[in-house]
């Protein structure tokens, strides 16, 4: 079963901000994300926060301004907005009724192989702050099974309106990466069942999707894996001409040889990120940013 994840949190933010030393804050706070707001008056919302949270540390003591202060509401366009001190309250425009909840509109998507629980943290935030379109989760056979064990993929819930919740941490990570990029809107992130992958693969329905060739049949699809091929991703992505891409990127062990004929049977093309062995974190970004450099006008 796939599971679509969608922050449930307000208080997701784990980044330590130091007022008077701005150079050691572990996280730009480019843009002001709320997850959660209440109804202010008749045009605006607002959102509360400790006064201890990196918001108001950052707002009262760096930006040191209590007005056209950028934020914005997760899934929403930025505005701008302001601080009540006294109740430590943001408060800015309503998004009208009309404006729906957006995702990432970017053409690039993500199969991840579900890698050691401090990778995946660290690299849904960079995903995140890439602007990746979609993550999808799957264990590999090479995976080791106690990475679904993680606290990050414990406690999800769901229905059949698709709002789903998950935990913190991994909230925490998406929230950290669109802060950083200054870009409000979330990767889809769905999670495949521990033992789903082959089943996902060969198109056998799930719960929230119909499989791999439903869900990326627009796509140019790449795998990354060891081999004897020359062809680069780069080439792929100017052979194929599409207008969306899709990533596979395998653990560190890499994918099985049965895996690989799978994929390849779904018409993905394998291709080489170069001589040197990468580490799966390096193996996304290099992946990602090559397909952004390609649809930015790169071809």
């Amino acid at each position: 079963m796939a599971h679509y994840l969608r922050i449930a949190s307000p208080f997701l933010l784990r980044t330590h901000v130091c007022a008077h030393r701005a150079y050691k804050t572990t996280l730009n706070l480019n843009l002001l994300i709320h997850t959660q707001s209440t109804r202010y008056n008749s045009t605006h919302s607002s959102s509360t926060y400790p006064p201890d949270h990196n918001y108001i540390k950052h707002t009262t003591k760096i930006l040191k301004k209590t007005t056209n202060i950028k934020q914005s509401l997760l899934g929403h366009p930025p505005t701008n907005g302001e601080l009540n001190t006294s109740t430590n309250t943001f408060i800015y425009p309503t998004p009208p009724p009309t404006q729906p909840f957006k995702y990432s509109p970017s053409p690039i998507s993500v199969i991840l192989a579900v890698p050691r629980p401090p990778v995946l943290k660290s690299l849904i935030e960079t995903l995140s702050t890439l602007g990746v379109s979609s993550i999808l989760l799957v264990r590999s056979s090479k995976s080791r099974r106690d990475y679904y064990g993680s606290h990050l993929l414990k406690n999800f819930t769901s229905n059949h309106n698709l709002n789903y919740t998950w935990s913190d941490n991994i909230s925490g990570s998406v929230i950290n990466g669109l802060v950083q990029s200054s870009i409000p809107y979330p990767p889809r992130i769905k999670i495949l069942q521990i033992n789903e992958l082959q089943r996902y693969i060969k198109g056998h329905p799930t719960i929230t999707s119909y499989g791999l060739k439903n869900d990326y049949s627009d796509h140019c699809k790449i795998i990354t894996h060891v081999s004897d091929s020359k062809v680069t991703t780069s080439d792929v992505l100017r052979w194929e001409n599409s207008e969306k891409a899709v990533f596979a990127i395998g653990p560190e062990a890499g994918w099985t040889d049965e895996e690989v004929l799978l994929f390849k049977e779904e018409g993905f093309k394998i291709a080489t990120l170069g001589e040197s062995i990468l580490k799966v974190e390096q193996a996304a970004v290099v992946c990602v940013g090559v397909g952004l450099d390609h649809f930015n006008g790169g071809k």
